[in-house]
């Protein structure tokens, strides 16, 4: 008998493809060339972060629970005027020093830059009141020889130690006396000092020339009365 064998039938070109296609991308899925597709109902993996950032008042060295540096510090005492905890002997020593140094300035600003003083007596009227006038001192002028015919000065009476003149400055060194009938001038290193009232004014036509080293300043501002302030420049 003639045995009878079944071929199977071959598969269709198409059908081919399709297999090989698959185990293509089966072996690429393998090698992982291809990523897989998440399938519909899979929830994805959160993105990996780096580690977590401190707080910003915190130290990046620093533990949970500990408080910041600094967090347990008292206030600074800030001066005796305000409601804080009583200074300590090193707060006392820090104002004591700062009021050593605003007296050091303070001194020294009105000996040898500003002051304020005060001109009373009719001698200057009308230029100034004889009810007490205050005035601003310019102290750097009479120190650089500055003085000069018109200005109002401020200087130590030569008749009575320990007080002051005010008075208007009518003749420097090597300049005629003003009201002499000889012709005399003023001495070296010396001025001639009047008073705008000279019916009422006791200068240099009773004491003499003044040194300019007695000169404590030169008026530029009257300061008080507001109403009749004014500057002598």
């Amino acid at each position: 008998m003639l045995a009878i064998a079944r071929v199977a039938p071959r598969a269709a070109p198409c059908t081919t493809l399709r297999l090989a296609a698959h185990a293509s991308r089966t072996a690429l899925r393998g090698a992982a060339l291809i990523p897989r597709r998440p399938l519909a109902g899979r929830a994805r993996r959160p993105k990996r972060r780096g580690p977590a950032k401190p707080p910003p008042n915190k130290a990046p060295n620093q533990a949970p629970n500990q408080a910041p540096e600094g967090a347990n510090k008292p206030p600074p005492w800030t001066g005796w005027w305000k409601d804080e905890a009583p200074p300590d002997g090193e707060s006392v020593g820090r104002t004591l020093w700062g009021l050593a140094k605003f007296g050091f300035y303070f001194w020294g600003v009105t000996t040898y830059v500003v002051d304020l003083t005060l001109c009373t007596g009719p001698s200057m009227e009308p230029t100034l009141n004889a009810n007490s006038d205050l005035v601003l001192l310019d102290r750097v002028s009479p120190r650089l020889g500055r003085i000069a015919t018109g200005d109002i000065v401020v200087a130590d009476s030569p008749t009575r130690p320990g007080e002051t003149v005010c008075k208007r400055v009518s003749a420097v060194a090597g300049e005629r006396i003003p009201g002499s009938f000889f012709a005399d001038v003023v001495p070296p290193g010396c001025v001639w000092l009047l008073g705008d009232n000279r019916r009422n004014s006791t200068d240099s036509r009773i004491y003499g020339p003044v040194p300019t080293d007695v000169i404590k300043g030169r008026v530029v501002l009257r300061v008080w009365p507001l109403d009749q302030a004014r500057f002598f420049i």
